[in-house]
């Protein structure tokens, strides 16, 4: 009788204050959209404005071919690689960092392949590697700075 009545009551307190508070959370799935590599510079922005900025493919190389569920943030960069936490895919036994559906936040100012990285300190600029393997920004706000020295403001 003492069980069921325990039972109960850590039953009751799952509904009231365990499922109000799941109910509030958010998760965002990556998405890959085949759409055609462009690139977007402060002299030739697109219409649509930063929110279509992306880097075009190639500039970054590719750990696998394979769709990943990589979300990540880069918080270091050096000749040895990354330094990222977060969740991170493996693909055929190996981590995939780069792989179209890995979506990548930038904390601080970091350097990669030509391209520098300056995000706020507050709302890190976040990437998203596409499916044709350009990357495209999906949102935070900062500076890339491009590898002929262009600088894209981002919102």
């Amino acid at each position: 009788m003492r069980s069921l009545l325990i039972t109960r009551i850590a039953l009751y307190l799952a509904v009231v204050f365990i499922l109000p508070a799941c109910a509030s959370l958010q998760h965002e799935v990556p998405v890959s959209t085949p759409t055609p590599a462009t690139a977007t510079t402060a002299a030739s922005p697109t219409p649509s404005g930063p929110r279509d900025y992306r880097i075009p493919a190639g500039a970054f190389p590719l750990d696998t071919q394979e769709d990943c569920r990589t979300n990540a943030s880069i918080t270091s960069v050096d000749e040895s690689g990354f330094m990222a936490s977060g969740t991170i895919s493996m693909i055929n036994g190996a981590f995939a960092l780069w792989c179209p559906g890995a979506q990548h936040s930038w904390v601080g100012t970091l350097s990669y392949e030509g391209y520098s990285f300056a995000s706020d300190a507050v709302r890190p600029l976040r990437f998203r590697v596409e499916a044709d393997g350009s990357y495209k920004y999906v949102g935070g706000a900062g500076t890339v700075t491009e590898p002929d020295g262009s600088e894209i403001t981002l919102p």
